[in-house]
Parts: structure tokens; C-alpha cells; sequence
């Protein structure tokens, strides 16, 4: 584990301690972060303790590290209601993710980053071991994720008791494919978790750009 300060240097506001795994991605991510908080800083932001800072779709949270520094921590993708654990590593590495997947079909301009605990439609089949799930994102309200994310429908019809909210926190632990999508932009759907995804926008097709990280993963 290595670390990075800010050096925002104004008086008022604590620096930043941040902790991350020593690979190209993540630091990559860790200069985005530190120049992103820096700046934040500097225009007159503060950030106490428990503020939430947002890194693409997750919601990241100031702590106190004990050593006069300020810290983040992250859910841990492990357990459901959320640990908190150090770091940010899986922000930065979703994030990524999140835009080189829209990158790859040419809607990265569109991004738009739901949070992790707005609430998704499912079905009573998403966790009954079907390889394949069924995306769709509907035009939305700020504050709603917009995204129904279930089964193709082929074992049981979506209406009524069939249908319940969920986290998408929730959605993607039980399902960790679907977390590269969640960025994509409404109207969009996207078939993924067997094979290569299926990914339409208003019943257009959406090819992978040639060198694209979705044409590298499923040439």
C-alpha cells in the first residue's frame, strides 16, 4: 500500500492522506483525485469529517486517520449494508471502468453517473443463476438511478410481485458485471454476463470502437 498528500497548504483545511495499491490504473486515478481535491480546496471547499466525497457513482467518505490528516474510506464491496474500509481504490478503478466502457460505444460525452444508493426495478429471477441480465435505463428525475436491471424476461413476466426496488450497491454485489454499465446514459440497454454484451440505444445496435477496451476484452 502506498500514499499520497495533497498540498493544498491552506490554513482551515487539513491535508489529505490517501492510501492506494501501487499499479498504473489506480495511480493514474490517485493524480486525478489529488489535483481534483487540491483545486476543491483551494476555490474554498472544506471538508470535515464524514463529508461524503462522490467519485463516479459511489459515495466515498472523509475519516479522521488519527495522524493529523484527513483520509477516505469506500464501501467494501463485500458485505450488505456496506463496511467501510480505507482507501478509495474501488471508486477510482469503477470509475475507469465506467468511462472506457461508454468510451468504447462512443458515449462518454453522455455519461451519467448514478449513486450507489439510489434504488433500482429488479426481478424475482435476477438471483436465481441466469448468466445473462437484462439492463435498461429509463429517462429519469435527478435523484433516481432510472435503471430497471433484471432478467430478459424469458422465465416470468415483470409486472406485480415479480417487480421489487433494490440498491444498486445491492444489485452489483450480487452481480459485479453489471458495474461498467451503470455510467451509460437513458434509453440505452445492455444484455451482459454471457459472452459479449449486447448494448442498444433507442434499438440501434452500438458496435465497439476498434481499440476500445470493450473491443480488447471480447475480440
Amino acid at each position: 500500500m502506498q500514499q499520497r498528500r495533497t498540498a493544498a497548504g491552506l490554513a482551515g483545511q487539513a491535508e489529505f492522506t490517501l492510501e492506494y495499491e501501487p499499479d498504473a490504473l489506480t495511480e493514474r486515478g490517485i493524480d486525478w483525485l489529488v489535483t481534483g481535491l487540491e483545486e476543491s480546496i483551494r476555490e474554498g471547499s472544506r471538508f470535515p469529517v464524514g463529508e461524503t466525497v462522490g467519485i463516479g457513482w459511489l459515495d466515498c467518505y472523509v475519516m479522521d486517520r488519527g495522524d493529523g490528516t484527513l483520509g477516505l474510506c469506500e464501501p467494501d464491496f463485500v458485505h450488505f449494508p456496506p463496511t467501510l474500509v480505507a482507501g478509495a481504490s474501488n471508486a477510482l478503478e469503477q470509475l475507469w471502468f465506467q468511462r472506457e466502457i461508454a468510451r468504447s460505444v462512443g458515449l462518454e460525452p453522455e455519461l451519467d453517473f448514478p449513486n450507489n444508493l439510489q434504488p433500482a426495478v429488479t426481478c424475482a429471477a435476477f438471483d436465481a443463476g441466469l448468466p445473462a441480465v437484462l439492463m435498461h435505463r429509463y429517462p429519469h428525475e435527478e435523484g433516481e438511478s432510472g435503471w430497471f436491471i433484471g432478467c430478459r424476461g424469458a422465465v416470468h413476466e415483470h409486472t406485480g410481485t415479480a417487480l421489487r426496488s433494490a440498491t444498486l450497491y445491492e444489485l452489483a454485489l450480487a452481480k459485479p458485471v453489471i458495474v461498467g454499465y451503470l455510467a451509460l446514459p437513458p434509453d440505452c440497454s445492455v444484455v451482459v454476463g454471457d459472452g459479449a454484451p449486447e448494448i442498444t440505444r433507442r434499438n440501434e445496435v452500438l458496435i465497439p470502437e476498434p481499440g476500445s477496451l470493450l473491443a480488447k476484452m471480447y475480440s
